[in-house]
């Protein structure tokens, strides 16, 4: 085999390992869901009304709402800071943790909100992860 081939082989061989890699990290984490068209005013009114928030009708749209796979009675919320920017909206870095009563209520109340890592109470690190924390609970908390 000659150089060349060597490398090439090299480089497929390194190619697959990431394929691969990528694959299995998709497979052991789920991803949570963006919220309906239902969830998602309920959740931003929700956010509004803990904060006591006054902004224009164009800064209510900027918000990401997602909903967990893995325990649908709970939701995140927080700014997308481009279009919050662009819009003239305020913009903060932190998020909210929402919970419903049921996995069907259409009813979501703020049971976080800050930057930190919120309580274990609240949200698992498996919870945290899938949407999109990054990090795992505190379990001081």
């Amino acid at each position: 085999m000659n150089p060349t081939t060597r490398g090439s082989h090299r480089l497929l061989a390194l190619a697959l390992a990431g394929a691969l890699a990528a694959l299995l990290l998709a497979a052991a984490t789920a991803h949570a869901r963006t919220a309906t068209p239902i969830e998602r005013p309920a959740m931003i009114a929700a956010w509004y009304d803990a904060n006591d928030l006054d902004e224009p009708v164009r800064c209510r749209n900027t918000w990401v709402t997602r909903v967990s796979a893995y325990r649908p009675r709970t939701g995140i919320i927080y700014a997308n800071s481009q279009l919050r920017e662009k819009r003239g909206c305020s913009i903060g870095d932190g998020y909210g943790v929402l919970r419903r009563p049921t996995r069907t209520s259409t009813r979501w109340r703020v049971v976080y909100q800050g930057s930190d890592v919120p309580p274990c109470r609240l949200i698992t690190a498996r919870m945290a992860r899938e949407l999109g924390l990054g990090f795992v609970c505190d379990p001081r908390g």
